[in-house]
């Protein structure tokens, strides 16, 4: 995961150009990829991606191009081209765009069609501050969970870590240090693990964030039993983003970079005897769903 999002942070760059720089031309050799080049502005011919793709359609004209229409009746690509290209000359007035160009193999990706001032936190400036900070998710402390309270050998089914073209999503677990609280449940003594989630985009798919929760186990299904006190702090990509990112100066920025507390600590038993005096409040699962979106690569 590290090195996949370093290798697309490293071979990527982001430029601010006018809407009307952008050409959308079909490949001639398949039907239905397309191109997007510059006018004017050093752009090489570049795929669109899925999630970039939905994003261009948008620009161009949010009620006349819809992506998910396009993808729908599997209209060819010359006719997708023309429409979009009409759009945004004449539908969609002339304004400053922000692109990501990823040129990471024979064909270079759009990966990104942005306002001019999206502040772009990278996903691997994030994975390395979680190395950092916790390790690599296979050893130390905080690790991919086990399956009901036991460690198991880290592989592509049960792994917690998750990196796509458009995201990424870490939840990591102190499964060994739990909290014991005596009369937990049915007058007997019980304890919690701790965990967190950490998620981003850098091309514009949800904020960056973190949610910190306690919880009994997570079974072989990836699904976390138990859960409460579940808080949750969340950075937008507004253009000062990266410097609150980079300097760690922002309170929300410190809480999810920072979010490890010392097992058993004061905070922890706190957190602890509320949840055994409250209702249980439930992990909300949408960050899992986010984190299972493939797409294809160039081919709206």
């Amino acid at each position: 995961m590290r090195a996949f999002k370093r290798r697309l942070r490293d071979n990527s760059r982001s430029q601010v150009i006018s809407s009307r720089g952008l050409t959308v031309r079909p490949v001639e050799d398949d039907a239905r990829a397309l191109q997007i080049i510059g006018y004017g502005n050093g752009l090489p011919a570049a795929a669109p991606t899925h999630w970039s793709f939905a994003q261009l359609c948008s620009l161009a004209s949010p009620g006349n191009s819809p992506a998910s229409y396009f993808r729908d009746v599997s209209m060819p690509a010359p006719m997708i081209a023309d429409c979009l290209n009409y759009n945004l000359r004449f539908t969609r007035g002339v304004e400053d765009v922000g692109i990501l160009l990823t040129e990471d193999g024979p064909v270079s990706e759009l990966r990104a069609v942005n306002g001019p001032n999206y502040g772009r936190v990278w996903d691997a400036d994030i994975v390395d501050l979680l190395v950092e900070r916790f390790g690599d998710g296979i050893n130390g402390q905080w690790r991919v969970p086990g399956e009901f309270g036991h460690r198991v050998t880290v592989t592509n089914d049960n792994t917690t870590l998750y990196a796509s073209d458009r995201d990424m999503f870490v939840f990591l677990a102190d499964e060994e240090n739990r909290i014991e609280l005596p009369g937990r449940r049915a007058g007997r003594s019980g304890s919690f693990a701790r965990g967190f989630f950490v998620w981003n985009s850098e091309v514009g798919k949800t904020t960056l964030g973190a949610g910190f929760f306690l919880f009994d186990y997570v079974c072989c299904n990836r699904i976390i039993w138990g859960a409460d006190q579940y808080t949750e702090v969340r950075i937008r990509h507004t253009k000062g983003a990266p410097d609150r990112v980079a300097r760690r100066s922002d309170a929300r920025a410190a809480g999810i970079l920072a979010g490890e507390r010392q097992a058993g600590g004061p905070g922890d038993r706190r957190r602890a005897q509320q949840a055994r005096r409250s209702q249980p409040r439930p992990v909300p699962r949408q960050p899992l769903r986010q984190a299972h979106g493939g797409a294809d690569q160039g081919h709206p």
